[in-house]
């Protein structure tokens, strides 16, 4: 039977989360893969005037956490309809899940992917430093011989990281968490190595040749390794709030982004790829798991009865594993935010196999993880925090070491881009501007203005900068500077205007008239 009810009429209100905790562990109880019994619903029916809980119990197989924003709303438009006598209305799904594996089946035996196989074998080849006390066995070291502890982030500084660190650093709150438990685990080990591998989970849903899965439900999760290397990177003055904070952000934001692929590869590679598969199945894998659930909204004021249709309960949105099911790494570290009414919370979480590590030292790595993202929080607040690098600006091949360690552009740069026909005129006009010697050759890409002066009539300094600045802020050209990136001329569009520095004065009129001559419309 798909739908059960749980009479809980004479039920308290307060003890109704308490009957459907226990209804989604009957629930479970009851999935059958081998037989097709992949989801359960248990209707807990407060009675008459009183909001009751609905339960939804669905097979990993089938379902990730993606699918639960698509499953819940669809579910309540269908239920509000029909109350109402309504034929339920949906919106189509573009792409079924059937087609997308499909998809993946053909990618993983073609020439593109193919050609990652080197990659990942490159960055699994290199000997990694046991962790612990023994190596993982599956038929010991499984789900009910793991040990749980999280932490919660200070509310003072969580606010900071989801918010303020992302946007000034121009990366996702994964890549703050993932930066701060990569240097975090090369402080906490004690072989001196600088060198961490991890295994990154991910929600899958990567846009690959235009197929849109925006609606589609299923298991898309994927995993693929990660090695980070913060050999020159000070972790205490990451502790301190130092430079080194951002240091180490860049670091691990480039070495992420420089994947082979988008990442999807490695698992097409190793599993459904049966040339590549034993290859990639022979090498050394990642002891340390890293997951980033996501952001959540609180399930609203337990002082009030819940609305129709609000999650409830202290995991609205849980999972249950076999406690059979083998380890797959030695330590599995985890996080999610959720919004609350008095602002985010951020929870870290680690689990580790208990007869490889010892409470002790995970206990010392989740401290020294809560230290280095309160020091990356401190020092977001340094007015030079932030800036941009190479992986925002993929049009350009501006490398990665280059970017990681300093910067190739403003805190405030928006945007950039390889130059058009008439921007690399700019550089011959500036020259021509220098250069007192007549030249009559003309400048190239004649059609277009690239400046205009009046000659013989001074110019007012704060004037001048005041109508310049509000249009320079009106358009990307006007806030455009030049710069070049391995032989490729490029556009670097910065923020709005700082002040304007130097002296304002004359041009001499043989320059304004050379200049102009060069760009008549």
């Amino acid at each position: 039977m798909l739908v059960t009810r749980a009479n809980a009429t004479y039920a308290s209100a307060d003890s109704l989360d308490g009957i459907a905790r226990e209804a989604a562990r009957g629930a479970v109880e009851r999935l059958d893969p081998a037989a097709g019994v992949m989801a359960q619903v248990v209707w807990v029916d407060a009675g008459p005037g009183r909001t009751g809980r609905l339960v939804l119990v669905v097979h990993h197989l089938v379902v990730d956490g993606v699918s639960w924003r698509i499953l819940v709303p669809d579910l309540r438009l269908a239920c509000e309809a029909v109350a109402a006598g309504r034929e339920p209305v949906l919106d189509p799904v573009a792409t079924s899940f059937r087609r997308w594996a499909g998809h993946l089946a053909e990618q993983a035996t073609g020439v593109s992917r193919a050609g990652e196989t080197e990659d990942w074998t490159r960055l699994l080849s290199r000997p990694e430093p046991r962790i612990g006390a023994a190596a993982l066995e599956p038929a010991r070291d499984t789900a009910e011989a793991m040990r749980h502890r999280s932490w919660t982030v200070p509310a003072r500084h969580a606010v900071t990281l989801v918010g303020r660190t992302p946007a000034l650093f121009h990366c996702g709150v994964h890549e703050v968490l993932l930066s701060t438990l990569a240097g975090a685990v090369t402080r906490w080990r004690e072989d001196g190595s600088t060198g961490v591998l991890v295994d990154v989970e991910g929600h899958g849903r990567e846009s690959v040749e235009g197929l849109d899965l925006s609606r589609t439900v299923g298991w898309f999760t994927r995993t693929h390794p990660l090695r980070f290397e913060l050999g020159g990177v000070d972790l205490d003055d990451v502790q301190a709030g130092g430079p080194a904070a951002g240091v180490l952000l860049k670091a691990v934001k480039e070495q992420a982004r420089a994947v082979p692929g988008d990442g999807l590869g490695y698992g097409l590679l190793r599993h459904l790829n049966p040339e590549t598969g034993p290859v990639l199945a022979a090498l050394p894998s990642a002891q340390i798991g890293f997951n980033y659930l996501g952001r959540f909204s609180a399930s609203g004021d337990p002082e009030l009865p819940p609305a129709a249709w609000q999650m409830t309960g202290d995991t609205a949105i849980g999972g249950s594993v076999g406690p059979d099911l083998p380890a797959q790494h030695v330590l599995e570290a985890g996080a999610v935010v959720v919004d609350t009414a008095e602002g985010p919370t951020i929870t870290v979480m680690l689990s580790w196999a208990d007869r490889i590590l010892g409470d002790a030292a995970v206990e010392r790595l989740g401290r020294a993880w809560l230290d280095l993202l309160g020091g990356l929080a401190a020092h977001t607040a340094d007015p030079a925090a932030g800036g941009h690098t190479s992986s925002d600006f993929p049009l350009l091949d501006l490398g990665r070491t280059r970017s990681t360690h300093s910067k190739p552009n403003s805190a405030t740069t928006s945007s950039s881009h390889p130059t058009a026909c008439p921007d690399r005129s700019i550089p011959y006009v500036l020259e021509a501007m220098r250069s007192e010697e007549r030249s009559d050759d003309p400048i190239p890409c004649r059609g277009r203005v690239a400046a205009v002066a009046v000659a013989g009539r001074p110019a007012v300094p704060c004037r001048l900068r005041r109508r310049g600045t509000r249009r320079l802020r009106g358009t990307a050209p006007g806030r455009s500077g030049r710069t070049a990136g391995r032989g490729q001329a490029a556009s670097v569009v910065g923020g709005a205007p700082g002040p304007a520095r130097g002296a304002a004065g004359r041009l001499p009129p043989a320059q304004v008239g050379r200049v102009g001559a060069g760009h008549r419309t």
